[in-house]
């Protein structure tokens, strides 16, 4: 009888003292436009209306994206190259550790031309690269990266509670998080309001074509068309994202089978008036098993029995408020066959169930078979690489630094399914002074086996080798891999 073993950690919850510097109510004056996504996609305080575009979605008062999609808003309507001043704020919660890529929070400003690089624009980011981030860059088309003035912070892509504020004038760009000024930048000449296009205004993604969107919840995102002061911004941060009764969870729907049968998230709240109730269908426990009210990033477990068929949902419950967690659960016995009964598989994720367990760049995302079903070929969950549009869109990594050794063959397999063109997966390291092995494959739409063997030379890349499963420098657009 084959058996699993579950070990959960537990998480502490640090709690920070409270700052001693001034807080000062920004009041309403100056706030042009805000979207809570209380009450969907329209802007309650200058009434302008967003789309959603993609898979993103309004729930639990939170605009979704963490199963890809952005949100676009009427740029020119908005208009903010005519504000003397600006202030950008923005709550966010993100799917902890997806947002590898050059992610953007918020982004106003437009395309080029040729449809790749973003132009004359401002953004705030969270997860950009290695890196938060906030700047502008204006009047240069050929590289805008290298004409921007911004503010580096820390990168948060931690599945918690997090506040943005980026504030330009007429000298510098300032970029706070969670209430602290990070730091300040003086601006170029060309680097002003008034030179950022009204083309796109865009949250969770960027003007830069090949960027990833981000994945996560955003919660509240404000507009003034004034500098907000350090003490502004910390009172705005105090006073936190939500003002009416909100849950939110950093997964909303959740893939479970026999060899991946638990899975960890975020809950929080906020304005409640009663602490939050858990149920859960047969043969899913749920720990904690009750939540305190009006606490944010509380970790929640749920667990498979591995034994009971599940469809249906895990509900939070305060008062008349509630948010659901969809659970689905798969036989997956059948998905895995060893190619050798006396070797270990290297891959340790070889469902492709967690991007925490991957590495890579670009656009990459969880397809589960609750969302997506025919993108996944066994088990509950696949790996999608890419974004639909353009190709060198997005790598899968597998890290085998210490893993494999010299002059040893190893043997590759896995089923791909690939949209507009090649993909390919490929080996790098295996030998020191030489470049990648590439083994590409086009299955025209359909889930095909990617079978290969390569032999290891007699001296690896003494400090890095690996896999990855992309479209550099192919055709495809799109590409979905599993076991």
């Amino acid at each position: 009888m084959k058996k699993s073993y579950i070990y959960l950690g537990l998480i502490a919850l640090l709690g920070f003292g409270g700052q001693s510097m001034a807080q000062t109510d920004p009041g309403t004056t100056h706030l042009k436009h805000q979207w809570t996504f209380d009450e969907g996609v329209i802007d309650h305080v200058g009434n302008l209306e967003g789309t959603l575009v993609g898979a993103a979605k309004v729930a639990s008062k939170a605009l979704n994206t963490t199963s890809g999609g952005h949100f676009s808003m009427p740029a020119e309507q908005i208009g903010i190259n005519a504000y003397p001043e600006l202030t950008l704020e923005l709550w966010h919660t993100s799917a902890s550790g997806v947002n590898t890529g050059n992610t953007m929070h918020a982004y106003f400003g437009n395309t080029r031309a040729a449809g790749d690089y973003g132009v004359n624009y401002l953004y705030m980011a969270g997860a950009n690269g290695s890196r938060s981030r906030g700047a502008i860059s204006c009047l240069n088309e050929s590289e805008p990266w290298s004409a921007e003035n911004g503010v580096n912070g820390t990168k948060y892509d931690d599945g918690l509670l997090h506040h943005l504020v980026t504030v330009v004038d007429a000298e510098e760009i300032i970029f706070y998080i969670d209430g602290v000024r990070v730091g300040a930048d003086s601006l170029s000449t060309d680097n002003s309001i008034a030179n950022i296009a009204s083309a796109k205004a865009l949250l969770a993604a960027s003007g830069y074509t090949n960027d990833p969107t981000w994945k996560g919840l955003i919660h509240k995102f404000s507009i003034y068309n004034k500098a907000l002061s350090d003490a502004n911004v910390l009172y705005m941060f105090q006073d936190g994202a939500e003002d009416q009764e909100v849950m939110t969870t950093t997964m909303s729907a959740i893939g479970l089978d026999t060899n991946y049968p638990a899975e960890m998230f975020n809950f929080s709240s906020a304005n409640l008036g009663n602490d939050i109730e858990i149920t859960a269908p047969a043969g899913i426990m749920v720990e904690p098993s009750t939540i305190t009210k009006n606490q944010n990033d509380v970790p929640v477990a749920v667990i498979w029995d591995m034994v009971t068929p599940v469809d249906g949902d895990v509900l939070f419950k305060s008062g008349s408020t509630e948010v659901a967690v969809r659970i689905k659960t798969v036989d997956d016995s059948q998905c895995f066959t060893r190619l050798y009964d006396n070797v270990e598989n290297i891959v340790v994720d070889m469902g492709c169930n967690n991007l925490s367990n991957f590495g890579g760049w670009g656009a990459k995302s969880m397809v589960t078979v609750i969302d997506d079903p025919t993108n996944v070929y066994c088990g509950a969950n696949a790996i999608s690489v890419g974004n639909g549009v353009g190709t060198g869109t997005g790598s899968l990594d597998v890290v085998l630094t210490g893993l494999i050794l010299p002059s040893t063959t190893y043997r590759v397999k896995a089923m791909v399914k690939t949209i507009g063109g090649t993909y390919q997966i490929g080996v790098w390291g295996w030998q020191e002074g030489q470049g990648d092995l590439n083994n590409p494959i086009d299955t025209q739409g359909e889930w095909m086996p990617l079978e290969f063997t390569f032999t290891t030379g007699e001296t690896l890349n003494p400090t890095d080798q690996g896999m990855f499963f992309n479209n550099y420098n192919l055709t495809g657009t799109m590409g979905y891999i599993d076991n």
